[in-house]
This record gives C-alpha cells, structure tokens and sequence, in this order.
C-alpha cells in the first residue's frame, strides 16, 4: 500500500495510472486538499479502479463533476455532508462504515465540516452496460445509478473490501481474474439493489420486434406482448400507432404474411406447411389475409415467380 502525499494546492503525484474513463477523477480532486494513501494499479480492460483518500475539512462547495459512477466508502468518518445535484441538496451525518453512491457525470457540490478518510471506487458505465446485457439477458434501457448520500449495505461493502484487498500491494497470481469477478459482482449487487434500468419506448419496440419474429408460428396475443415488455394492454396499442400506424396485431400479423412470402419466393414447400410455419391456421386462412395484402394468393405469387407449386 502506497502513500502519495498532496501538495500545497491539493495536487497529488499521480501513481499507476487509471482507466481512460476514470482519467479525469484526478481533475476533480485538485480543488480540494487531501492525500492519497492508497493508489490501486490500472485494470483498464476491466474499467474499474479504487483510490483511498484523506480529506480536510471542505466548506467551500465548489461544482465537480465525476465521468465514472463512484462508491465512496467512509473508512474514517463522523461528519455531517452536504450535496447538492441541480437545485436539490442532501444533507447527511456520515460514520465510519457508511457509503455513499454518486452516480457517472453528475455536476454535484460537496461539503463537510470535519476531515474523512474515504476509500473510492470508480466502474465506469461501460462496464456496468456491459454485465448488465448479461444480467437481463438482453440490451438494457437507460442504466442510473441512484443518487443516495448515505446507504447501510453490508454486501456492497465485503465486497469493496475484497476488491481493494486484490488491488492493493504487489500483485499476485490470478489477480486480473479476480478483480474481473469482483467486479462484476459489484456490479450485479449494484443493478439488483442500486441501480434503475429505465426502458425507453425505443427500446420497447427493439424488444417486441425480436420477440415477435423468433417464435412466428407461435399463438400470440394482445397480453403476451404486453407481458414480455412490462406495460399494459393500453400503453401497448399506443405504442405501435405511434411507431407504426398500425395495432400490434396488425404488425404481428404483417411479419407473418412477409415471411410466408418469402418462403413462397425460396422454398418449394407445400403452401399449407407455411401457413402454419408463418402462424396461420390452415392455406386458407393464409389465402384470404395474403390476397387481401399483396393482392394475389399465395399460389398465383409464386406461379409468377417461377416456383412450382408443390401441393
């Protein structure tokens, strides 16, 4: 464990370097006096990093800005803290063993009365995106890391502490793989305890359009596609008029007569084994819908195309 000193204007000999995306976190830290007393190495590939400093007191609140989510564990604290994100202020008496969580690029002001010691933790969002697309087995909304000035959480602390064990003093065998796994637990505890996965509309739609076109000859209906995106029935409907002009059944059943069209224009297959490929009931019931959308059946479509008809 190394001890990095700051100098007269706050400034601090800067040890192993950091990720890129935690690079700046030295920037912020010029404007308030403190030291460094622990520097862990750089796990760039990974984009996680730890840094333990001692802070004096700080009243003057100047706006900072932080591009990596950070954890801040308070290793040696008894003090009220002030912070203030936008035009809201927190206010918190912080002890020794407490932790505060700020999220990635916020502008916040800080201030406390008495000096701390705090041990940092930075994950940079494309990380947490990253075990995030395995964590909901699919791509995720708008990842946000909730704002919360002091939280009692013993797993997030074990593991900080397991983290920093890893990174501190001389590396040893098997270090990298252990810090990857750490980390990604940190991160699965952040997501499942810490962390909003906020679904935009846009993706939604992604989500329903890759559903609806796996299983096309399966039976779909207005509440399975609700279900599969968490909104009701209503939020649904609205959702596809406002994308596509066009009920969600109406699109389901569009996907359907396009498949089937090109396993007429591909295939030699029998017309009535697409039907129920596609999700139609029977030829007939695929005749009616793909003349009333292409303006031909089934059969005279593939005629004019070159294919034998085999049935």
């Amino acid at each position: 464990m190394r001890c990095i000193t700051a100098g007269s204007r706050g400034r601090v000999k800067r040890g192993a370097a950091m990720p890129s995306s935690i690079e700046d976190v030295e920037e912020a830290h010029q404007q308030i006096p403190h030291s460094v007393w622990l520097e862990g190495p750089e796990y760039s590939a990974r984009q996680i990093g730890v840094r333990g400093i001692a802070y004096e007191t700080y009243l003057t609140a100047r706006p900072t800005t932080v591009p990596p989510h950070v954890l801040i564990f308070y290793t040696s604290a008894d003090t009220p803290i002030y912070r203030r994100i936008r035009r809201t202020e927190e206010r918190a008496q912080v002890r020794t063993g407490d932790v505060s969580l700020h999220p990635a690029a916020t502008r916040s002001r800080w201030r406390w009365r008495n000096p701390i010691h705090v041990l940092h933790v930075y994950i940079s969002p494309a990380l947490m995106r990253a075990v995030a697309r395995e964590f909901y087995a699919r791509e995720p909304g708008v990842l946000k890391l909730k704002h919360s000035l002091r939280v009692e959480d013993g797993a997030l602390s074990r593991l900080s502490e397991e983290l920093v064990s890893e990174l501190a003093g001389e590396p040893e065998p098997g270090a990298g793989v252990a810090v990857r796994a750490l980390g990604d637990q940190l991160v699965v505890h952040l997501l499942r305890r810490h962390v909003s996965n906020q679904i935009t509309d846009t993706d939604r739609v992604s989500s329903l359009r890759s559903f609806v076109a796996a299983p096309l000859g399966e039976p779909l209906d207005l509440d399975q596609l609700a279900a599969h995106i968490d909104v009701g029935r209503h939020h649904l409907c609205r959702l596809f008029r406002d994308w596509y002009d066009m009920s969600p059944m109406e699109y389901v059943r569009e996907q359907r007569l396009e498949e089937a069209r090109w396993l007429l224009e591909a295939t030699d297959e029998p017309i009535g084994e697409i039907a129920l490929q596609v999700g139609f009931s029977d030829q007939s019931h695929l005749t009616r819908w793909f003349k009333r959308h292409f303006g031909q059946t089934p059969g005279r479509w593939r005629q004019r195309r070159g294919v034998a008809i085999s049935d």
